[in-house]
């Protein structure tokens, strides 16, 4: 009898990148009273987000926008408690990661007020840039140019916003008590690197500082 015998080298698949998160709580761009009470400048608040698919792990991300301090807490499930100052705007967002692939993937991010006990009046939101972006290169018309941003404050009360801009990456003072988000008409050089931020007023003189920009005129 003649028997046939064949080999069939095993076939391996690289492992699916794991998904994005999706965010639950805390809700975006709310004003958040549900912590649990830790002290009269704090509270524990409970962050969850929907489980991701091919995901081991994921890492926090935890920013304080008034301080621009950023908090990473690795996590093994889709919620845990962390301990936040009261009266302060934060941004969050979520990275799957997995141990079987290189490619992490990040939620969306979202922004909320973390209010605490007693709170009547919220500070603004730190402004972000519109036009132009990050490192972004563009042509000036007449050697002239527009910063356009957008802001949010809870309480719907801005006032105000003072722009910093210049050619030093800590931009000094340009103009006080812009009414609106954008500012016309000003005067670049070209082949020059520029930096920028807005400083947000609201009714109750409460303000919030936004990063620093920067872009090239070409």
């Amino acid at each position: 009898m003649l028997v046939m015998l064949s080999c069939h080298k095993k076939i391996e698949f690289p492992a699916l990148p794991p998904t994005k998160a999706v965010l639950l709580f805390p809700v975006k761009d709310e004003a958040c009273i549900y912590g649990k009470f830790i002290s009269s400048t704090q509270n524990s608040m409970n962050f969850m987000w929907e489980k991701a698919g091919y995901t081991e792990s994921y890492d926090l991300i935890i920013k304080n926008l008034i301080t621009k301090e950023i908090k990473t807490i690795s996590v093994s499930d889709n919620s845990i408690d962390v301990i936040l100052n009261n009266s302060t705007p934060y941004a969050w967002s979520v990275v799957s990661k997995s141990s079987k692939s290189d490619v992490k993937s990040e939620s969306e991010t979202w922004k909320f007020y973390n209010s605490g006990p007693g709170a009547s009046n919220y500070i603004p939101y730190p402004a972000e840039a519109i036009t132009p972006k990050m490192g972004e290169t563009i042509t000036a018309v007449n050697n002239l140019i527009s910063l356009d941003w957008e802001a949010l404050d809870l309480d719907n009360d801005i006032t105000s916003y003072n722009l910093y801009f210049d050619t030093n990456p800590n931009p000094g003072l340009y103009r006080e008590n812009y009414s609106t988000s954008s500012a016309a008409d000003i005067t670049v050089k070209s082949n020059t690197t520029y930096y920028w931020k807005i400083v947000t007023i609201d009714l109750m003189g409460n303000s919030s500082e936004s990063v620093v920009y920067k872009f090239v005129v070409r």
